[in-house]
């Protein structure tokens, strides 16, 4: 969860750029405005207002290639006549949303459900350690630079997810992965996170998604990961 590190009352401000048009065209396409507070909801927010489910997670919750009114957020609103924040961004690791959900909990108050949708479940015990331990930094917002102005032009986007962003990747040195206990650790953890509100904590995991040469949709999931 994107953060300018402004505290009030041990509060983290949540922001992104407010009320900015953007497009997104990858594996669809979709375009919209940002709320008061950069996210994408069909509604600003108020502080005080009634939220039963807040949404963290990334560009599956963000809305990133449909229209804002076809997102995750606005859909299970509709569908159940509950008060939905989607404070979701892409691009976040599992480990920069578990850093926010405290502060995001404190904000938003969610009565109901707090949510992070995660790609990945693969875990090494170091980044559950730093979990644990609150030693994982917040993802900064993307209201400056190169993303912002790709978050704006469809066309820039898909070209830089197509030919730079696969330059940029780095390979990851195998690390021992997470056992049982420590994965038990982190879920108290973040389950006291949220129950500051009396909510419940609630994780979305779906494998990810490729595109093989046909067409054809290849689901990239592991069957080791329980």
């Amino acid at each position: 969860m994107p953060s300018h590190y402004t505290d009030t009352d041990g509060v983290t401000d949540f922001k992104n750029e407010a009320d900015v048009f953007y497009s997104q065209w990858r594996e669809g396409f979709g375009h919209g405005r940002t709320n008061n507070e950069g996210y994408v909801n069909l509604t600003d927010y108020t502080p005080g207002m009634n939220i039963e489910i807040l949404i963290t997670g990334t560009s599956h919750m963000e809305a990133h290639n449909v229209n804002q009114e076809d997102s995750a957020a606005s859909l299970l609103g509709s569908a159940y006549g509950m008060k939905v924040y989607n404070a979701a961004v892409s691009g976040q690791s599992f480990a920069s949303l578990a850093a926010g959900l405290k502060a995001g909990v404190k904000k938003y108050k969610p009565s109901k459900f707090a949510v992070i949708e995660t790609g990945s479940v693969n875990f090494t015990e170091n980044e559950i350690s730093s979990i644990i331990n609150d030693k994982v930094k917040r993802q900064p917002p993307h209201d400056k630079g190169i993303v912002a102005a790709l978050r704006r032009v469809s066309f820039l986007r898909l070209m830089y997810h197509q030919f730079v962003k696969p330059l940029l990747k780095e390979e990851r040195k195998p690390e021992k992965p997470a056992g049982r206990e420590i994965l038990s650790q982190m879920l108290a953890k973040l389950n006291d996170d949220v129950s500051l509100s009396g909510a419940k904590l609630i994780i979305a995991y779906h494998p990810p998604v490729s595109l093989n040469n046909d067409g054809s949709m290849k689901i990239n999931d592991d069957p080791q990961i329980v």
